[in-house]
């Protein structure tokens, strides 16, 4: 069977697992709020999750596709693209 699902957009808040390794990696400042498909930031959690290698965890890392102040701008730009995804 084939996943029809549409993949989406979503806020990744300060504080979080992927946040810490995307400030170390220097995607985010520890105050903002990083915009990713869903499936992008599963996919890294999922090999993170399973490594003890700080280098493979940082390869892995992928970039936000926006970075935002406020949580608000973020939720927005998020919400725009999963309009987009849509058609």
């Amino acid at each position: 069977m084939i996943n029809q699902e549409t993949d989406s957009y979503v806020v990744l808040s300060p504080g979080g697992h992927y946040h810490d390794w995307a400030t170390k990696g220097t995607f985010i400042k520890s105050n903002q709020y990083a915009v990713m498909r869903f499936s992008a930031y599963t996919a890294w959690y999922n090999k993170a999750r399973w490594t003890n290698s700080s280098k493979e965890i940082m390869l892995a890392l992928p970039a936000p596709a926006f970075v935002g102040d406020t949580y608000e701008i973020a939720q927005s730009v998020a919400d725009d693209l999963n309009q987009q995804l849509k058609g």
